[in-house]
């Protein structure tokens, strides 16, 4: 019978680096600049959309009936650079909550490496969003007051997988929106 000298929590630790390393490689493959990916001096076709009409909140309503075809593009721009906005501050949630996650970790660690990364991304999303808020020639929506302070309550109190999980969520949902976009 052999028997291992590992501890399990070592192995867990040990998986986890591994699983860490993995997630640094693809991101090194994968990782977009939306600076220098991005043409962002080709105007808009200002016969496009903003988004997918079907997104839009009047869609199918009898105000969308009531709308020019003009007025619809211009509504669903509108409503992507709100999505955009909202995106944004979401990710300053989550960018916040993993930064005081690993502050004063490892920094060797392939984790404490994979979590810059992922903060790295998100920045990264957020320019992104906000050019393109701006290229639709949208103002800066922002939360009202209230929920900035319960955002930052949340992002200053909630721990553990519980608070990813809710952040998370409301990424997923603006991820779906972007990809049917």
């Amino acid at each position: 019978m052999s028997s291992s000298t590992v501890r399990p929590e070592d192995q867990d630790r040990l998986a986890e680096q591994d699983v860490a390393r993995r997630l640094l490689d693809s991101a090194a493959q994968l990782s977009y600049d939306p600076a220098t990916q991005v043409d962002w001096e080709t105007p808009l076709d200002p016969d496009h959309h903003g988004a997918s009409p079907e997104w839009s909140t009047l869609y199918g309503t009898a105000y969308w009936n009531e709308l020019t075809d003009a007025q619809r593009k211009a509504l669903t721009r509108q409503e992507a650079a709100s999505v955009a906005s909202t995106g944004i501050w979401f990710e300053m949630i989550l960018q916040q909550m993993v930064l005081r996650d690993m502050y004063a970790k490892d920094p060797t660690d392939p984790r404490f490496q994979w979590a810059l990364t992922e903060v790295a991304d998100e920045c990264r999303h957020s320019i992104m969003f906000a050019r393109g808020a701006a290229k639709l020639g949208a103002p800066a929506y922002r939360p009202r007051r209230p929920v900035v302070e319960l955002g930052r309550a949340f992002k200053t109190l909630a721990f553990g997988e519980a608070a990813y999980a809710a952040i998370l969520v409301a990424e997923e949902v603006l991820d779906v929106m972007q990809r049917d976009w």
